[in-house]
């Protein structure tokens, strides 16, 4: 949809919370551009002048004693708070004014009401004589919020209401005074909070969320106004101490510059942007660190799919229709056990197991279920999770569709490590134990900090001279367009999932490739976005063994379980890795492999060991199931 309205200069804006701060900051920048006429609302009275003994006085300490004194002078003993409250009226009435010269001088016209969006009689009345004299209001600029912030078991039913209610009452206020059906604009001004949680901020977390989804329930009934949210992370401005911005930059947060902002609201309220409903504009908030509760834990996250919300799948169809990739069912695992303790970083994927994949056809079911379960646990070292994902249809006949048990380790812990020559050469072995549990030893291991893609602590290295072979086989010329989708031959994967660039070695022991996985936009990755782990290179990195299958059998090979998974640094994106498989074990319907992610020289960035794989005939992947 194209905007058919622009803001004018006889448009007039409802700001609430728009005489201070960043919402003024924002009808300034508005305005420069826009003009248009600024109703500006607060709860802060203004005074009709200035006392004579603070005039020209801006330094803050140098004012309280002047209050101070002013009191002193009038016989009265006044205590700190009071003096806060004084100077606070004072700068508060300085900082409006400021803000109406500021519209006037760059072109608009702006007007400031003291009257509390929360209630509704006073600001029906204010606003009313405005727009006796100004004209309807086109627009509603909704900046107004407050804060109490402090451990959800210390809040008061007072806090959560005075947080809540500027915002949710707030915009329900603020229709009533001005009907949705007539605006042009409606800004509502969320916050990440909202969007990804926050310490201490459960009550504005959840009124900022609220307003989100008003923002799209509205946009629904009025698809001719600019309805949007937008969920701005911390702004570069007097809340953001120098301290709280150290914070901030050791939990890499980005702070957002004044001029940047209001920039990129200008651009939100541009005709191209009318049919989204909501901006996120800031990246997650510091979670604190804490200890895991001593008892087991169990949780449950339920999800609805479809295929309009997740465009990869379309590079993953299997006889006609869509399928979600195992992957992308390992990595839901492993993101939802991480969002539990933040602190912790996922390790191994152990005995996952695909019962029944979930295709996008009729079979597809209104809801997804996945299950947590804790089963082991250490405060200091690992956690570990029993996973299930399953589904109900419609007749009420359960189905399961994956297991498997997730283990996180507490960031910058010692994984268990081996040199690449046994982890190559030596038969399917148990999955290891977690740290200091009597577990193997460590043998050849070495630090990739996270600035270079590792967790913060050990990680595997190899020797290139180790049993690795990368000298290309001159004898094996393997097109590397016939990789991918060439008739009943060939990986059926599109462009999201394709990446082997070429077979460097191949025989009947297994199969060595390059391969570059080129970034997928989050658009593209819908609801199973790249976090710790990338399903769309783990998928990847199987790859290579539907090319060995085919070259020496003719068969395709769609996964079945997986013994172990590990991932110790992170796989490059849009460079080039290599993908190592070894034949464990083969049978005329599956084979069983351990395959090794790496760099080609010495760093392992995962590997998946017990990987069991089922062989079809090529032409079965393509032929459309009635």
């Amino acid at each position: 949809m194209t905007s058919t309205f622009n803001i004018e200069p006889s448009s007039v804006f409802l700001a609430s919370g728009g005489a201070r701060g960043i919402t003024a900051q924002c009808a300034i920048r508005l305005a420069q551009d826009y003009g248009g006429r600024w109703i500006l609302l607060g709860r802060s009275e203004i005074a009709d002048s200035e006392p004579d003994w603070a005039a020209g006085c801006f330094d803050e300490a140098e004012l309280k004693k002047r209050i101070l004194e002013h009191f002193r002078a009038q016989g009265l003993k006044p205590t700190p708070k009071e003096i806060q409250s004084k100077f606070k009226a004072i700068s508060s009435r300085r900082e409006i004014l400021n803000t109406l010269r500021e519209i006037e001088a760059v072109g608009g016209q702006a007007e400031y009401l003291s009257a509390d969006v929360t209630d509704l009689e006073c600001l029906r009345a204010r606003v009313a004589a405005v727009i006796h004299r100004w004209g309807p209001i086109s627009g509603i600029l909704h900046g107004a919020g407050n804060l109490a912030d402090k451990a959800i078991e210390k809040k008061t039913v007072e806090d959560f209401e005075t947080v809540y209610a500027a915002k949710v009452q707030g915009l329900e206020n603020l229709l009533q005074c001005v009907p949705a059906e007539q605006l042009n604009y409606l800004v509502l001004f969320s916050s990440v909070a909202g969007f990804y949680g926050n310490a201490g901020q459960t009550d504005y977390a959840i009124a900022n969320e609220i307003l989100n989804k008003s923002a799209h329930r509205l946009k629904g009934q009025h698809p001719n106004c600019h309805v949007v949210a937008i969920n701005w992370g911390p702004w570069d401005s007097g809340m953001v101490t120098p301290e709280l911005k150290k914070i901030y930059a050791e939990h890499n947060v980005e702070v957002i510059p004044v001029a940047a902002g209001t920039q990129l609201l200008f651009q939100e309220l541009s005709g191209h942007n009318c049919d989204i409903a909501q901006v996120v504009i800031g990246n997650p908030l510091p979670c604190p660190q804490r200890a895991p509760e001593p008892e087991l834990q169990t949780y449950r996250i339920r999800r609805h799919l479809t295929l309009a919300d997740n465009p990869f799948l379309f590079d993953h169809e299997i006889a006609g229709y869509p399928v979600l990739p195992a992957t992308c069912a390992m990595a839901w695992m492993i993101n939802a056990c991480e969002q539990r303790y933040p602190s912790y970083r996922f390790f191994s994927c152990k005995n996952f197991k695909i019962l029944k994949g979930i295709p996008f056809d009729q079979t597809l079911a209104d809801e997804y279920i996945l299950d947590l379960k804790e089963i082991a646990k250490t405060d200091t070292q690992f956690i570990e999770f029993e996973a299930k994902i399953w589904s109900k249809t419609t007749a009420g006949k359960t189905h399961y569709h994956y297991t498997s048990q997730i283990q996180l380790l507490k960031q910058g812990l010692v994984a268990p490590t081996e040199t690449l020559y046994e982890q190559l050469h030596s038969p399917l072995h148990s999955p290891p134990q977690p740290p200091n549990s009597g577990g193997r030893s460590t043998r050849d291991v070495g630090f990739l900090p996270p600035e270079l893609g590792g967790w913060g602590g050990q990680c595997n290295v190899f020797n290139t001279d180790e049993g690795l072979n990368l000298t290309p086989d001159r004898l094996l010329e393997i097109p590397i367009e016939s990789f991918y989708r060439t008739g009943d031959s060939g990986l059926f994967h599109g462009p999201a999932f394709q990446g082997i660039d070429r077979i460097i070695h191949i025989d009947l022991e297994g199969i060595t490739a390059q391969a570059t996985w080129k970034s997928l936009a989050e658009r593209e990755q819908g609801q199973f976005p790249i976090q710790t782990v990338n399903p769309y290179i783990v998928d990847l990195s199987m790859h290579p063994l539907w090319v060995w299958t085919q070259h020496f059998h003719q068969k395709a090979c769609l996964p079945a379980e997986v013994g172990q998974y590990e991932q110790f640094a992170e796989i490059p994106t849009d460079n080039p890795f290599f993908v190592t498989t070894k034949i464990k074990a083969l049978t005329e319907t599956s084979a069983t492999v351990n395959l090794t992610i790496h760099d080609g020289k010495s760093l392992i960035y995962a590997r998946m060991t017990g990987a069991k794989a089922t062989l079809i005939k090529m032409n079965l992947l393509r032929q459309k199931q009635s």
